[in-house]
């Protein structure tokens, strides 16, 4: 009898609940995720006495490289080998995504996704339920990046943890990210709440806590413009589904002439990683056109030491006619992201990036889109080209139907570029290629029998351990300094 309850208390000592979190303002999630697998990798290891001594290397001689560079860490020499990547500068301000975007649109749909975009966009309260953290987090980080140019600027948590689950009834917008198993615990807390839309990962459904007060308004969300909610989804419908266009051919050709045959030259073709790009590139464009002419309207003063900036909300929607639209009037007049972006994009003589180029290129795109309206038919339009051919005055008569296909492939690929151009820099590296990251895993050998149980952390001892790190540091430093190399070198940190 005493054996068996000494068996079940240590079940108990080990599955008790221990937490390790690792917070950092950096979008680094693959980073983090190997750290904390080092950490439990190391314990399972039986190096429980590097536990406080491998977190305080982490906590101060892990440092961020500079711009286009990489360095190499160890959270315990001999045991591990990680490689930091930075992203260039000019790349800081797009968010890199991997492929979360098309995963989110294949889980929920088009119509359920840029539902859930256009209620962030409008302040509207959102709450995502999974069986799965993962998807929780990749979730929110797909939303968060298709609000590009703007920032989500109200409270966002990918992982609502229980006791905070009241917070669901707060007054003010919110992003939040909750687990399957506390879905009727939250249905039952927001059963009096009006103004609240829920989206389940899971079953592919998004609701809408909506009493249907307000003239006659069936939806909490208020939907685009027409024209650019049309341009949307069709952008979006020709990358996900692009043999929608040809399907109904007597005459079908392998090709197409769809956004996502136009492109595959870029080395993307059809993956999960490019088709990414495409919907994002997509979104842009519609931000493109629901802000066009705000430089216009913008109002900037110069007489104190810093520039005022200030954003004439009569002149942008009157001048545009669109008083009587509600998105655009809530947009502009309530949403505290749009006043966020006027202030961060209003100033001259400020670092572009993609979206920039794409809102100097609008009025290409919306010309060539006006020319593939007046196109003759296919077969009609390969006899014009074969007399303009001909004909050397008219030879720039004609214009190819793919022309804003290709200008929004453009967007997409330097989305591609933001996130693996320092990839192909550390892979081009040849110091790079002489590491070997390793990143080791924990034993999983059933016969070895149950993991010991996670001890607490020495909070003293961690406090130790950075003092001692910061000392060699300091020392590293110094004689780093007099031998002429500069602490930012790769080479010299190794």
């Amino acid at each position: 009898a005493q054996t068996g309850e000494s068996q079940l208390q240590h079940q108990v000592a080990v599955y008790a609940p221990k937490t390790l979190v690792l917070q950092s303002r950096l979008d680094l999630p693959e980073t983090l995720h190997d750290c904390l697998v080092v950490l439990y990798a190391a314990h399972a290891a039986g190096r429980r006495d590097h536990l406080e001594e491998m977190i305080a290397r982490l906590l101060s001689s892990v440092f961020l490289p500079t711009n286009n560079s990489y360095t190499v860490f160890s959270l315990l020499p001999g045991f591990d080998c990680q490689i930091l990547q930075s992203l260039p500068s000019d790349c800081c301000s797009v968010p890199a995504t991997g492929s979360v975007v098309v995963r989110l649109f294949r889980q929920l749909g088009i119509h359920n996704s840029v539902k859930l975009v256009t209620a962030l966009l409008t302040g509207c309260k959102v709450v995502l339920f999974s069986a799965s953290f993962t998807q929780l987090t990749d979730a929110c980080r797909a939303l968060k990046a298709l609000l590009y140019p703007f920032k989500y600027e109200y409270t966002l948590v990918p992982i609502m943890p229980k006791p905070l689950l009241e917070y669901v009834c707060a007054t003010v917008p919110y992003l939040y990210g909750v687990h399957s198993s506390f879905k009727r615990q939250i249905e039952d807390c927001t059963e009096s709440m009006f103004d609240l839309i829920t989206a389940d990962l899971d079953l592919g459904c998004v609701a809408e806590n909506w009493s249907g007060c307000g003239g006659g308004q069936s939806s909490i969300v208020t939907p685009l413009s027409d024209q650019v909610l049309q341009n949307l989804l069709a952008d979006i419908t020709d990358v996900l589904n692009p043999g929608l266009a040809t399907a109904d051919r007597a005459f079908k050709k392998p090709t197409g002439g769809t956004l996502r045959s136009c492109v595959s030259a870029y080395g993307g073709g059809g993956d999960d990683f490019w088709l990414d790009k495409q919907i994002r590139a997509a979104f842009m464009r519609a931000f493109a056109e629901i802000v066009n002419g705000y430089r216009s309207c913008l109002v900037i003063s110069r007489i104190l030491p810093s520039n005022v900036i200030n954003f004439h909300y009569a002149s942008f929607l009157g001048g545009r006619g669109l008083v009587d639209d509600k998105f655009m009037r809530r947009l502009a007049t309530e949403s505290e992201m749009f006043c966020q972006f006027c202030q961060a994009r209003g100033p001259p003589y400020r670092r572009i990036d993609a979206f920039d180029e794409l809102y100097d290129r609008l009025s290409e795109l919306q010309a060539a889109e006006a020319a593939e309206l007046l196109l003759p038919p296919p077969h009609q339009l390969a006899l014009c080209v074969s007399i303009d051919a001909d004909n050397d005055n008219n030879a720039d008569s004609s214009v190819s139907p793919l022309t804003s296909q290709l200008l929004l492939s453009d967007v997409a690929y330097q989305l591609c570029e933001c996130e693996t151009s320092i990839t192909t820099a550390v892979n081009n590296n040849s110091e790079a290629e002489k590491v070997s990251v390793n990143v080791p895993q924990p034993p999983d050998d059933p016969a070895a029998g149950p993991p010991e149980p996670f001890p607490l952390l020495n909070e003293r001892l961690v406090a130790e351990a950075i003092e001692a790190e910061e000392a060699k540091r300091e020392v590293d430093d110094a004689m780093a300094a007099a031998s002429g190399r500069t602490g930012s070198d790769p080479a010299a940190r190794r």
